[in-house]
């Protein structure tokens, strides 16, 4: 497997093609731990997507 990092971040995005996302899934089946790390890192990756989103709404109402 390629980084495990770049891989989690690469499917977060949306950027990884089938063999890729069952090479992953591989990946995190092998260790529990893996896998709940996936998880927090999803998990932080969508909290800062939110929290990047409604600051920029903030920063926009803002400028009105």
């Amino acid at each position: 497997m390629n980084n495990p990092l770049e891989m989690t971040a690469a499917y977060l995005e949306g950027k990884l093609n089938a063999t890729q996302v069952a090479e992953l899934e591989a990946y995190l089946r092998e260790d529990p731990r893996r896998a709940k790390a996936f998880v927090r890192q999803a998990m932080l990756d969508s909290h800062l997507t939110e929290l990047l989103h409604e600051q920029n709404i903030t920063d926009v109402a803002i400028d009105f």
